[in-house]
């Protein structure tokens, strides 16, 4: 699923992986360059130098090649060195900042194309297919934030810091080989338990990652359910047993953390123990070779200095290497759940058109859920009229909702057919839900929604319509986030009904459109609703009130989703 994302990127990857390997070349060349440095400041009486006393062997021959001469002037160097080593510092800052801002620019991106197509999977989902996966919108919504920017780092680390240390450490390897193979080789003696050490902690890591994800998800959900329902909590007073739970869970995170932490600061100090006992060793080494004559001490000093910035470099793959393994346990509980939205997408529910006087028409239509042994409609046939009102009546469960979820095109009936009058489509049908969420933008954005342009006359009387003249003034000095906030539930109900009698629906379903409104508004909006009929709309309601039934041309009563 990754590499779907990032071949949006390519140009910028290609562009920053560029930048990592002339780092690499520009990094060796830079601290190659401290033992001829070093070696002018300890030796200002030597006159001339020749490229094997600088660089060794096999570096001073190729040097020598190419350049036609072996030996160069201590005063040139004098001259040029310094301006060289600033030169290489400068070059090697500006490809660090490069491939920094690349990925970091690169991996924002990525996040936001993985939420987009998260939301997008979210959006087009089966609406039962969350049924029987406990806890979905809970999971969907830790995935958004926290994985999602684990992902985002993973990125920044795994494809971005972990290939520039390993071009660095490749290059610094190389030099460190050319200038004294002897002491290269017992160097990577060393280095060979180091990486069975990080290989084996990775897994740990990742594994203990996965755990205090789901437990964070699992906190999560808890969090909101209890929130929702904290009318019951202090109904019951049971806030200490709630508080006690709250404690658990958190006190389980805490643990799985802990134990991930443990696993990655063990990481940096057992490398540079690894590196610390060979650099000893190394040390011993090189000075019996200066005793001896075979190494000249711009040579070793040059070594040093590689081998110094190389054990940076490598502390820096086995921090990139573990901590990408959160990385790595987020981004498969993305890709799960992602293909668990892929593989439940709903179909594109065909819209049937007929020439008869109904607006809408229900023609032995029955409707079984996946996985549920008995219908939640059977034979329902039912011609809707223009300019009606209709009351869906009946027990809960009797087939309300799941007959709304028809006639919105929310599931395909499983068989019949309903059909819409040759004139409409289900963009005509308007809606109000039992639940309501406000959209992040201004109240009346929310009321022409999903038009972002509205008619400021038309709103106010809409606003009339939905009983809703307190909200009037809301509305006008309505700026954005801070006027929506406080709304009572009955304030959103009336706000939510004026989107209706804003956007003119010729079809209206009302799902228990006035159960947190007073009498006396109640008995404005029914009056409303009728108004609504008689211009030519076809209101269905679900109600269980007398008022809203009273006001009825027709009472459809459903059991056992049936019609009775």
């Amino acid at each position: 699923m990754l590499k779907e994302h990032l071949k949006k990127y390519i140009p910028s990857i290609i562009l920053a992986t560029i930048c990592s390997l002339v780092l690499g070349v520009v990094s060796t060349a830079l601290f190659s360059l401290i033992g001829p440095a070093l070696q002018l400041l300890l030796s200002p009486e030597v006159k001339q130098l020749s490229f094997d006393q600088l660089f060794g062997d096999r570096i001073g021959a190729a040097l020598a090649s190419l350049l036609g001469y072996s030996t160069v002037q201590a005063s040139v160097l004098w001259e040029n060195l310094p301006f060289l080593i600033l030169i290489l510092g400068a070059a090697r800052a500006g490809f660090i900042a490069s491939g920094w801002f690349l990925w970091e620019r690169t991996s924002e991106k990525l996040a936001a194309s993985i939420r987009e197509s998260l939301v997008n999977a979210y959006l087009h989902l089966e609406p039962h297919s969350t049924y029987e996966n406990e806890g979905f919108d809970q999971k969907l919504s830790s995935i958004l934030t926290t994985d999602v920017k684990l992902t985002r780092e993973y990125v920044v680390h795994f494809y971005g810091g972990l290939p520039r240390e390993l071009f660095q450490s490749v290059f610094y390897l190389i030099s460190i080989y050319l200038l004294s193979p002897k002491l290269f080789m017992i160097f990577m003696l060393g280095l060979l338990p180091a990486g069975l050490i990080i290989s084996k902690l990775g897994k740990k890591i990742r594994k203990r990652s996965a755990s205090a994800l789901s437990q964070f998800s699992q906190l999560s959900e808890w969090l909101q359910q209890r929130l929702m329902g904290i009318e019951t909590i202090k109904q019951l007073h049971s806030e200490a047993r709630e508080v006690s739970k709250l404690s658990e869970l958190t006190e389980d995170l805490n643990k799985k953390f802990l134990k991930t932490v443990r696993v990655k600061a063990r990481t940096t100090p057992i490398l540079e123990i690894v590196a610390v006992s060979a650099m000893v060793v190394i040390l011993f080494l090189a000075l019996e070779m200066v005793v001896k004559g075979e190494a000249s001490g711009a040579i070793l000093m040059s070594f040093f200095s590689l081998l110094g910035i190389l054990s940076q470099s490598i502390s820096k793959l086995g921090r990139y290497y573990n901590s990408n393994k959160e990385g790595g346990a987020a981004l498969k509980r993305i890709s799960d759940l992602k293909g668990f939205m892929d593989s439940n997408l709903s179909n594109e529910i065909p819209v049937y058109k007929h020439k008869n006087n109904s607006v809408l028409r229900l023609d032995d239509v029955s409707l079984t859920y996946p996985g549920q042994d008995y219908p939640a409609l059977s034979n329902i046939t039912y011609d809707f009229e223009k300019g009606k009102i209709y009351c869906l009546a009946g027990p809960s469960g009797a087939g309300k909702s799941s007959l709304f979820s028809v006639l919105l095109g929310l599931v395909e009936p499983s068989s019949g057919l309903l059909s819409f009058h040759e004139n409409l489509s289900r963009s005509d049908v308007g809606y109000l839900p039992q639940n309501m969420n406000l959209a992040p933008t201004s109240l009346s954005e929310n009321i022409s929604y999903p038009f972002a342009k509205f008619n400021e006359g038309g709103i106010s009387h809409a606003l009339e319509a939905a009983a809703a003249r307190d909200l009037k003034e809301k509305v006008v000095i309505d700026e954005g986030e801070h006027s929506r906030e406080g709304l009572s539930g009955g304030q959103l109900q009336r706000l939510f009904l004026a989107r209706l009698f804003y956007l003119k629906h010729p079809v209206v379903l009302i799902d228990e459109g006035t159960s947190a409104i007073d009498p006396e508004n109640e008995a404005q909006i029914y009056q409303s609703i009728k108004k609504l009929a008689g211009q030519g709309a076809t209101v269905i309601m679900i109600a269980h009130r007398q008022s809203g039934i009273l006001i009825a041309d027709e009472i459809i009563r459903l059991e056992n989703g049936m019609l009775v």
